[in-house]
């Protein structure tokens, strides 16, 4: 079951993780853009790959920003190409659960369920594992980056 809801993925050199990534929301989301940010590894060839098998995936390549406007620009850009009200970051390097009580599917069943009571939701501990760069030792679950706007 696919959900109303894009993701935006930038990503630079996650060739080791972005498949994974991938392969576990790409089922459960309308559209998933796809930012590449001048990649020196085979993170984008691995992308344009899945792109052939999950058409909901969108390509674009980083503006040319320089300086320290990057990395809100490259968000802005995916957010102002996303096609549904609800928008969530993604990052190459996180796996997302698909079973039991992290389930991602729970977070979007809970933002659909009353999408008019907020305009986004922040999770302390979201529904996700696997984002090996930003996982604090001795927290299970804890990394913070998944924004739901």
């Amino acid at each position: 079951m696919d959900y109303p809801i894009t993701l935006v993925c930038p990503a630079q050199n996650e060739s080791s993780w972005v498949e994974i990534s991938i392969r576990s929301i790409i089922e459960f989301v309308d559209e998933l853009i796809f930012i590449d940010d001048n990649s020196l590894d085979e993170t984008l060839e691995i992308v344009k790959s899945l792109s052939s098998e999950y058409p909901n995936i969108n390509i674009l390549e980083a503006p040319d920003v320089i300086g320290r406007d990057r990395f809100s620009s490259i968000f802005n850009m995916g957010f102002s190409e996303a096609k549904n009200n609800w928008v969530m970051n993604w990052a190459g390097d996180i796996v997302a659960f698909t079973e039991g009580k992290f389930a991602i599917q729970n977070l979007f069943e809970k933002a659909l369920e009353n999408e008019d009571e907020w305009d986004s939701i922040v999770y302390k501990t979201p529904n996700l594992a696997g984002d090996i760069y930003h996982q604090p030792k001795g927290k299970e679950l804890s990394a913070g980056e998944p924004y739901l706007v």
